[in-house]
Parts: structure tokens; C-alpha cells; sequence
């Protein structure tokens, strides 16, 4: 068995359904998407998901994307 520390950052959204595996750092300003599992640390101002999650975009960029769907 392996035990670590998370560590989550500020201004973060979490979807529902998320694993986090241990030792991981999840850094400020991030979105990770519903159902995701995170098998490695996430850097700042970032957008992660999927099976494992992986990088999408940047928060600013999707920030963008959805003031221009609106």
C-alpha cells in the first residue's frame, strides 16, 4: 500500500467523482473535470480530465471559450 499527502491549492473547482492518488500537488487557480482520476500533480492555472486526466487547456482559455459560447 502507498500513503502520501495531497496537497490542493486555492481557488480550485473539483468536480464530482474524482480520484486523487497519494503524493499528489494540485496547485492554485485549477479545474479538474468530473469522474477524472489524477495520477500526477497538476501545475497552476490549469484545466485537467479524463481516465487518467491529462492537461486540456488552460483556465484562461476556458474562461474565453465560455464567455464566447454565452
Amino acid at each position: 500500500m502507498f500513503f502520501g499527502k495531497i496537497k490542493i491549492g486555492d481557488n480550485s473547482y473539483v468536480g464530482l467523482g474524482i480520484h486523487i492518488m497519494p503524493g499528489i500537488t494540485i496547485g492554485n487557480n485549477f479545474l479538474i473535470a468530473a469522474s477524472s482520476i489524477v495520477t500526477h500533480s497538476v501545475p497552476d492555472n490549469e484545466v485537467w480530465g479524463g481516465v487518467p486526466a491529462k492537461f486540456i487547456c488552460k483556465v484562461d482559455d476556458y474562461i474565453k471559450k465560455i464567455k464566447n459560447s454565452i
